[in-house]
């Protein structure tokens, strides 16, 4: 279950021609899967966003991305992963890409977003076209450490939840899409993982994914919010604890 990068819509005899060209070196025809940034904007100011310094207010034209998308889906994409410098919600004809891709035959194979802009309508299409999957950058426990790490208003940090319970209900037994919570820790909020994952679970997320925060250029970073190597036999016990809880249910992933 879950994001595949393609490789579950493509038959046996390109993925042998795939797997020969990985062996041989060669190009083989165009692309079966691809990440489409669509655009640079964003509703919100991560503090360990690495796009930051880079963020404007741009986006792709919704032309244009058709034109890509026709041109790519004629040489054999099968799925695509939205994501990028903004958030792909905050694109302003977010839905009519979708639905593009839908048109072609191209798999939503995972949409990652803060989520606060998932409309009744971007969920209806989501359920609907069966994409694979939804990664949820929700990173913090409750309204206060949302707001810190997000640098937003805190009733954004309900506004997600709501979007998120609504796309889980409204997708019933159905199992697209998959559901992924994504949380970050740093020094400030990694004692609140028990609490992280007892949220994942109450959303009834399929997945809960656990990072840190890493470093990013230009110093903007506060070198004590950062964990490190070091760190390890302090976070032991939080991460344990939650394995323990998880090892029925299996939701946990994480990533370092």
């Amino acid at each position: 279950m879950g994001a595949s990068h393609g490789w579950a819509e493509v038959d046996q005899e390109r993925k042998r021609e795939i797997i020969e060209g990985i062996r041989s070196g060669r190009a083989t025809r165009g692309p079966v899967h691809a990440e489409l940034d669509i655009t640079d904007r964003c509703n919100v100011a991560c503090y360990f966003c690495n796009q930051q310094d880079v963020r404007t207010s741009q986006q792709i034209s919704f032309e244009h991305l058709a034109g890509l998308i026709d041109e790519l889906a004629s040489l054999g994409l099968r799925s695509v992963r939205m994501s990028g410098g903004g958030d792909p919600l905050a694109h302003r004809e977010a839905g009519r890409v979708i639905d593009h891709l839908h048109s072609r035959g191209v798999v939503l194979d995972n949409l990652t977003t803060n989520g606060a802009l998932l409309s009744p309508e971007i969920a209806r299409r989501l359920i609907e076209y069966r994409a694979r999957e939804v990664l949820f950058s929700l990173n913090a426990a409750d309204r206060d450490d949302y707001q810190r790490m997000m640098q937003v208003k805190a009733s954004t940090f309900d506004a997600v939840l709501g979007n998120i319970t609504h796309l889980i209900r409204s997708r019933g037994q159905g199992s697209y899409p998959n559901v992924v919570v994504q949380f970050l820790i740093d020094r400030k909020n990694f004692p609140e993982l028990p609490r992280m994952y007892d949220l994942g679970r109450s959303l009834h997320a399929d997945r809960i994914a656990v990072g840190i925060v890493l470093n990013i250029p230009n110093q903007r970073i506060q070198p004590e919010l950062l964990l490190h190597p070091a760190d390890g036999e302090t976070l032991r016990p939080y991460f344990e604890e939650i394995l323990r809880r998880d090892r029925d249910s299996q939701l946990l992933q994480i990533d370092f």
